[in-house]
């Protein structure tokens, strides 16, 4: 039964991602990657090489550790330059992501909880470059909320490696509750399908 459940689920993401249609949860398509590193090694300003930045980090999360972590460090280099707290937390997040795959336990644990440091705060709500990225409704608060949603995901997965099943589950229930109130249900189909494989 737990199988046939995971199954439907898998199934079913597609389906609600297409639906959800929100940027912050795609990925550049690699045909777009050439071209984004060539942008990127250009003379560019800086909210551009930031976005870039991002984008290429997210290609690289899980094909190429070295390069995804190059890239979202640079992310967050700019975004404090900018102090764009939003793309900060967003970078850490990313970060402690990537940090987690490499099993750099320590350092992907103080990149998510600087992240959920920002998150959490209501005034990095304030100053939001490309506010659509993060939020359809281009609301600051749902933007915030979903940066913070996804960094109590990343927590989430952070403890399943860990094998502290008690937190796992603790961050993946507060990552749900967020998402079920901004109704991201991109996250909220990655959560269940997480919950999913933790029971």
């Amino acid at each position: 039964m737990k199988q046939l459940i995971k199954i439907c689920f898998l199934l079913l993401i597609p389906c609600i991602l297409q639906a959800q249609h929100n940027p912050y949860w795609e990925n550049p398509k690699l045909e777009e990657v050439s071209r984004m590193r060539v942008q990127f090694s250009n003379d560019l300003n800086d909210t551009t090489r930031m976005y870039l930045s991002k984008q290429l980090g997210l290609f690289y999360y899980e094909v190429n550790t070295d390069s995804s972590l190059y890239y979202l460090e640079n992310e967050l280099l700019i975004a404090k330059k900018l102090n764009f707290e939003l793309w900060q937390a967003d970078a850490l997040c990313a970060i402690g992501y990537v940090h987690s795959l490499m099993s750099n336990y320590s350092k992907a644990l103080s990149s998510l909880l600087a992240a959920l440091k920002i998150a959490e705060d209501k005034t990095s709500e304030k100053k939001i470059w490309r506010i659509s990225y993060f939020a359809k409704d281009n609301n600051p608060e749902s933007a915030r909320l979903l940066v913070l949603a996804s960094t109590h995901h990343n927590l989430g997965h952070l403890y399943g490696w860990t094998r502290n099943k008690e937190k796992q589950l603790a961050e993946y229930s507060e990552s749900l509750s967020i998402a079920e109130k901004i109704k991201d249900l991109a996250l909220l189909s990655l959560v269940h399908m997480n919950l999913g494989n933790v029971y």
